[in-house]
């Protein structure tokens, strides 16, 4: 009940109807969390700062319930189709904000903090590809929507996220799920992501040139 009333005050501004509301919603919502987790950092011994991801851990929750809810009904079939393109808007929203926050941070001086990002992508990639039966028929397009977010922002297009991103890719919540999706119809996307990071290391790698965050990347890769 204290969802769908909280729907219903999200709609009566366009969210979920108005495509231009809701990128909006989706935006700023998304900035005034990772802004509040930025600015809970707490110095470490070794001059690295600790912070609070309490915030990113209900936005994330904030972003499950609108996947599933977020629909107006009809066939299952309908409702699977809404729920795919419910998702698609909301990753495709935080990967240009993302991206739009890190080029912003360049422009001041300041490095770019990626840790707040990867934990929201995290969660996503665990909360909805988690075993569940309602979304079985969607579990494709699902794996799908964020494979596409992923080729997006893919290392040559955002160095800083390299990390993160491939520790996206290969997590046991998505890349296992791409190489075990019926028919092999999930191993053309991990194909595709795969060449997108081995487009980033070749320049390096031919040119032997591996500085110690390159030699960290290929010991992962």
């Amino acid at each position: 009940k204290g969802i769908a009333q909280f729907l219903q005050v999200i709609q009566q501004f366009g969210v979920g109807k108005d495509e231009e509301q809701t990128e909006r919603f989706l935006r700023l919502s998304v900035l005034v969390v990772v802004e509040a987790v930025l600015k809970s950092g707490s110095p470490m011994a070794d001059g690295a700062s600790r912070l609070n991801h309490a915030f990113v851990d209900l936005y994330s929750k904030l972003l499950v319930v609108l996947f599933r809810n977020m629909n107006k009904g009809g066939s299952p079939e309908q409702v699977h189709a809404q729920r795919l393109g419910v998702l698609n808007r909301i990753l495709g929203s935080l990967v240009r904000t993302m991206m739009w926050h890190s080029e912003k941070t360049k422009a001041t001086g300041n490095g770019w903090d990626q840790r707040p990002w990867y934990r929201i992508f995290l969660n996503q990639v665990i909360d909805l590809n988690k075993p569940e039966p309602a979304y079985e028929p969607i579990r494709l397009g699902i794996l799908s929507v964020f494979s596409a977010a992923f080729h997006t922002c893919q290392p040559l297009v955002m160095p800083k996220f390299a990390f993160a991103w491939l520790d996206l890719v290969s997590h046991r919540h998505f890349m296992p799920n791409l190489l075990l999706s019926a028919g092999q119809k999930g191993w053309a996307l991990l194909h595709s992501l795969l060449i997108d990071h081995f487009l980033f290391l070749q320049p390096c790698l031919a040119r032997m040139e591996l500085t110690p965050s390159i030699k960290k990347l290929y010991e992962g890769t």
